[in-house]
């Protein structure tokens, strides 16, 4: 693995609205990759939904998609999470270092 795919490890997402990030393929919780966590094969038609597509706009999140799909302690974290109502996209952050900045000390842990 080159260098620069390795430190991409390090990369998470903070979410705001859940439109650009993928649920089941980006690192936005925990940096963890929900795929990897799943209890039964994701079906090909919802493999690249976003985080919004299991948010209901004043209801939360839509439990019927999730609770059969997701172990329970991965469920309790997604309980955690609200998506804004507005407008407010997803950002990168750094999940290699306890503050979220990047530092060549956490870039050189990866490697």
């Amino acid at each position: 693995m080159e260098t620069m795919e390795q430190t991409k490890q390090g990369l998470g997402v903070a979410i705001g609205d859940g439109r650009q990030t993928e649920f089941w393929n980006h690192k936005w919780l925990d940096g963890k990759i929900l795929r990897d966590h799943v209890l039964c094969p994701i079906s090909d038609a919802h493999s690249f939904n976003k985080v919004c597509d299991y948010w209901i706009q004043g209801s939360g999140w839509d439990w019927g998609q999730l609770s059969h799909t997701l172990p329970l302690e991965i469920l309790q974290r997604i309980a955690s999470f609200e998506l804004v109502d507005e407008e407010v996209g997803d950002t990168h952050v750094w999940i290699a270092s306890k503050t979220g900045r990047f530092t060549i000390k956490s870039a050189i842990h990866i490697l």
